[in-house]
Order: C-alpha cells, then sequence, then structure tokens
C-alpha cells in the first residue's frame, strides 16, 4: 500500500476532527475541514478559508 495513503488514513481524522469542529463555531458548513486531506493544496486552502471568510457568527463591524 501507498505511504501516503497510510499516513491520510492514519492522521486524517486527527486533523479533521478539531477543523470541524473549527468550521462549525465559526459559522460555515464543517464538511469544509475535509479539504485539508487533499494532497499539498488541502492545508493551505483551509487557512485562507479561515483567514479570508466572513464567519457568519461573528458580528459585523464595518470599515
Amino acid at each position: 500500500m501507498n505511504p501516503i495513503a497510510i499516513f491520510l488514513i492514519a492522521i486524517g481524522p486527527i486533523v479533521v476532527y478539531p477543523l470541524w469542529r473549527i468550521f462549525a463555531r465559526t459559522g460555515l458548513h464543517p464538511a469544509l475541514s475535509l479539504i485539508v486531506l487533499l494532497p499539498i493544496a488541502g492545508p493551505l486552502f483551509v487557512s485562507c478559508i479561515l483567514a479570508f471568510a466572513r464567519w457568519p457568527k461573528e458580528p459585523f463591524h464595518g470599515r
């Protein structure tokens, strides 16, 4: 079996569960946390979503 596949199967739930909770608490759809499982670009996409998306549960402070 491919070592990368073994790594994703072993580490995937450990990474996805906290991100699932973070997305749920911010008001975003929790299934977005599954993007982190994409090789190479997944963590970058998740970081960009959390950094630049408007969080529905956060009050709007207009500039």
